[in-house]
């Protein structure tokens, strides 16, 4: 009986310690058409950006190329309506314009919060508004402050208070790396 036990015992830990190797060696397809089993899943939303997920370290990653100027930048969701940010090191705060702020129902009001910013077109008086979600296909932040700065023209900056609640960012071979 003691011989059956241990016959036992040692094929269980025989079987635990060649399991990665065999499991991937059977056929798991469907048994009807040799081919993997389908999902139904309805459409998928282009990422803006080059993903990647490193599991092993579990975080998700954005790289982003950079321009022909040496910049980088990136199409995000601002709370579901697609926005056009440059990422800038040097600024402290996420700024948009105030057609930015427009499109996403983002107004001044009396509660608002007022800044006087350095930039480098002079001073500017500006006011804080809250971005309820941005979302950079693989990162994604909740309630993120920004300023409203009348002097942005089109443009939108990924300022240093966003870039500051990642968990790095990462300047190699032309691209930008943000990891969350």
């Amino acid at each position: 009986m003691l011989k059956n036990a241990l016959l036992f015992a040692g094929s269980g830990l025989l079987l635990v310690f060649l399991s990665p190797i065999i499991l991937p060696m059977l056929n798991l397809d469907s048994p009807q058409t040799g081919q993997p089993p389908t999902k139904l899943a309805g459409p998928v939303a282009p990422s803006p950006s080059p993903t990647r997920v490193n599991n092993a370290l579990s975080y998700r990653e954005l790289a982003l190329p950079a321009d022909g100027r040496g910049q980088y930048s990136v199409d995000a969701y601002v709370d579901g309506v697609s926005v056009r940010f440059l990422v800038d090191t040097g600024a402290s705060f996420v700024s948009i314009s105030p057609d930015t702020a427009n499109r996403l129902g983002l107004m001044e009001t009396a509660s608002s919060p007022h800044y006087m910013l350095e930039t480098a077109n002079g001073r500017v008086s500006s006011y804080g508004v809250k971005l309820p979600a941005l979302d950079l296909g693989s990162i994604y932040v909740k309630d993120v402050d920004a300023v409203v700065n009348p002097n942005m023209g089109g443009m939108n900056l990924l300022g240093a208070n966003f870039l500051q609640r990642l968990t790095s960012v990462e300047q190699r071979s032309g691209e930008l790396i943000l990891r969350q």
